[in-house]
C-alpha cells in the first residue's frame, strides 16, 4: 500500500517525510557525541551538519528509487486538490514551527531567570537549563525544522487520502 500510492505527489510526501524522520534520527543519535559546545567546538558541528546534508541526500535518492520502482509509470501533474492540500499542510506545519520557535524563547528566557535566581548555580531549575544557550537554540532550531517537514508532509498525505 505504501509503494502503491494513488499520485505522484503523494509517493513524493512519502519520499520527503521517511527522508527527514531517517537524517533527524542520525542527527539525534549523533548529538550526544559532539565534544563541547558550539562556542568551543563550532568545527564539530559544521562537520555533523555536513554529515546530514549528505545523508538526507542519500536518503532520499534511495527512497526515490525504491517509490520509484514500486509506482509503475502513474505519474501525474499536480492538480487544484494537491495544492490546495500542499497549502492547507504548510499552514499547519508554520504553525508549529512558530509555536515552537516560541517555546524555545520563552525556555531561554525560564532559563535564564532560574540561573540569574539562584545566584549563578544553573545545577537545579528548569528544562534543559544544563544545556548551553547556543546550543540550545541551534539544535532547537534544527530539530523544529525537521518535525515542521515531517508534519507536513504527513497532513499532506492525510489530505489527499481523505480527498478534501
Amino acid at each position: 500500500m505504501l509503494l502503491k500510492s494513488r499520485s505522484y505527489s503523494e509517493r513524493s510526501n512519502w519520499v520527503e517525510m521517511l527522508t527527514s524522520i531517517g537524517v533527524l534520527y542520525y542527527y539525534l543519535h549523533k548529538i550526544p557525541f559532539l565534544p563541547g559546545s558550539f562556542e568551543t567546538h563550532p568545527a564539530e558541528f559544521g562537520e555533523l551538519l555536513i554529515k546530514v546534508i549528505f545523508a538526507s541526500i542519500i536518503l532520499a535518492i534511495i527512497y526515490s528509487i525504491v517509490f520509484g520502482l514500486g509506482a509503475g509509470n502513474s505519474l501525474s501533474k499536480e492538480d487544484e486538490r494537491d495544492l490546495q492540500c500542499r497549502q492547507k499542510a504548510a499552514t499547519w506545519a508554520f504553525w508549529l514551527m512558530y509555536a515552537g520557535v516560541v517555546f524555545l524563547i520563552v525556555q531561554l528566557f525560564i532559563n535564564s531567570w532560574i540561573v540569574n535566581f539562584n545566584n549563578g548555580d544553573s545545577s537545579t531549575g528548569g528544562l534543559f537549563i544544563s544545556i548551553p544557550p547556543t546550543d540550545f537554540l541551534l539544535h532547537g532550531l534544527i530539530i523544529l525544522c525537521f518535525i515542521s517537514q515531517i508534519t507536513q508532509n504527513l497532513s499532506e498525505i492525510i489530505l489527499q487520502r481523505r480527498g478534501i
